[in-house]
């Protein structure tokens, strides 16, 4: 820390060690520069001590984010299941195991079987979150974070890796999940309605889920899930996974879905094995299909 016209240098045993004087530092604040000079030296390192206190970085350093996951399921079945693929690698020496240790580390099972999440660098994570959000992968995002490191020199940005943006995405993720949770599952939401989708791009089979529900008189378009998934795209396992999906974020699912929409693919629509088919068999009350263009 630099006062006008004063440089100091820390050891263990002393605060303030040295002072000199800086003449362009007199010519702009003669007036305080002439003051300091006056003062003991235990105000002039009082003075240093003042100004730390109310530095940025001493707010940076305290600053840390905390979350509670009240439903565990989202972090066990769906996090840590659902959305965990050991990619093929054979470079690659760690089992699956180690893996997803390493991925879900970050998340603290307590005693009340709830998980916390504690993120010590809101800023890494600030920041690795704006980036992913703009469509940068988890490696670009570390190098491009470890660049802004390099030209501001701001130490709280230094260690962030792909591995560490993994994390943050995750347990962006799960709070999404719990959040949207807690509005399903609250009393006064007595129902709702899926639209789902399914295609290929890339030769990547892609999920697309979304729920609508009306709280407190204004009505939702909730996007629950768009992620890929690795079996084969059929109904079937379309259904599996929707079913994952709303068993841990609305257990009582089948007793409110009041509709559902999609395209008019067969796979979606079928009236023997479409999805479509497979969820209505599922719930307790009859469905309202609704088709492509109000879909």
């Amino acid at each position: 820390m630099k006062g006008p016209g004063v440089k100091h240098q820390r050891t263990k045993n002393t605060q303030l060690v040295q002072f000199s004087f800086r003449p362009e530092a007199y010519k702009n604040h003669h007036k305080d520069w002439t003051s300091y000079q006056l003062v003991s030296h235990q105000k002039k390192a009082a003075f240093f001590k003042k100004k730390e206190i109310y530095g940025i970085h001493n707010f940076l350093d305290k600053d840390s984010l905390e979350f509670v996951i009240s439903r565990p399921t989202i972090v066990d079945d769906v996090v840590g299941d659902f959305f965990f693929h050991l990619e093929e690698d054979e470079e690659n020496d760690a089992s699956e195991s180690t893996m997803k240790a390493n991925a879900m580390k970050l998340f603290k099972l307590q005693e009340d079987g709830s998980y916390l999440v504690t993120i010590m660098n809101s800023l890494q994570f600030d920041l690795a979150i704006r980036h992913v959000s703009i469509g940068l992968s988890f490696r670009q995002t570390s190098k491009v974070i470890e660049q802004h490191r390099s030209t501001t020199k701001n130490a709280k940005l230094n260690g962030l890796n792909d591995h560490m943006v993994d994390q943050f995405v995750r347990v962006l993720l799960v709070v999404s999940l719990q959040i949207i949770s807690d509005v399903l599952t609250d009393p006064a939401v007595w129902a709702f309605s899926l639209a789902g989708d399914a295609s290929t791009h890339l030769g990547v089979p892609l999920l697309d889920q979304r729920i609508r529900v009306c709280v407190k008189g204004m009505l939702y378009n909730l996007h629950l899930v768009f992620v890929p998934f690795f079996e084969q795209h059929t109904a079937q396992n379309y259904v599996k996974l929707i079913k994952i999906l709303l068993n841990t974020v609305s257990p009582s699912w089948r007793e409110k879905v009041v509709s559902i929409s999609s395209d008019g693919e067969n796979t979606m629509t079928g009236r023997h094995a479409g999805v479509v088919t497979l969820l209505e068999n599922e719930c307790s009350n009859p469905v309202l299909r609704i088709w492509c263009v109000p879909h």
